[in-house]
């Protein structure tokens, strides 16, 4: 109940810009209203009497939310439309990769990871998409591992796993841990010629 009414509460940023102190998404406004007008890694004359975007910041979601960006033409709009799209990646990852558990386990599930306080406290109050992002690409590598224990890693599966790894290293660096640990897991148990193309996809991603 209080996903939900945090995640109606939440829909006020479509109207209304977030000027309370507690919050990350008006930095993240900011930073995708820089990507538009300064570029990427060029100078940007709106800031700290002016700075080069991107020099310390993961862009990797601000790329994914700068076509909603040209949609919408907000900043406000972009940051819950992709909190929303987020949300419903996440639960068609676990969807997809849970089949044969009973819908009500896939709905528990979801709402484990992300009904929790934290999650609630991340995500909605303060206003994370990027984080929120890494998670729903972090659900689909994992479970793609798993789903691969027993079979051989095919050429296509380097070559997903190369481009959901890089992806969530340029979401944000915090899952660049996480994926060093899932690839080190899955490089323990995998046989020889899966150990060398997982160290494959690994240097391929980086």
């Amino acid at each position: 109940m209080i996903f939900l009414i945090r995640l109606i509460d939440g829909a006020k940023i479509l109207r209304y810009f977030p000027f309370d102190y507690h919050n990350d998404a008006s930095a993240f406004m900011a930073l995708l209203y820089f990507m538009k007008e300064c570029g990427f890694h060029n100078f940007c004359p709106y800031w700290f009497n002016g700075f080069t975007s991107f020099q310390f910041t993961t862009p990797g979601w601000f790329f994914f939310a700068m076509p909603l960006y040209y949609l919408f033409g907000d900043v406000k709009i972009v940051v819950y439309t992709s909190i929303i799209l987020s949300f419903i990646l996440s639960f068609v990852i676990i969807n997809n990769f849970l089949k044969k558990v009973s819908l009500q386990r896939r709905i528990v599930f979801f709402l484990f990871i992300f009904a929790n306080a934290v999650a609630i406290g991340n995500f909605l109050r303060l206003g994370r998409p990027p984080i929120l992002l890494g998670w729903a690409i972090f659900l689909f590598l994992f479970f793609y591992l798993i789903k691969h224990i027993n079979n051989k890693l095919s050429i296509t599966s380097v070559i997903i796993l190369s481009l959901v790894s890089a992806s969530l290293i340029l979401i944000h660096y915090v899952f660049a841990v996480f994926v060093l640990i899932m690839f080190i897991s899955y490089f323990l148990i995998c046989k020889w010629k899966d150990k060398l193309k997982l160290f494959f996809a690994g240097i391929l991603s980086l």
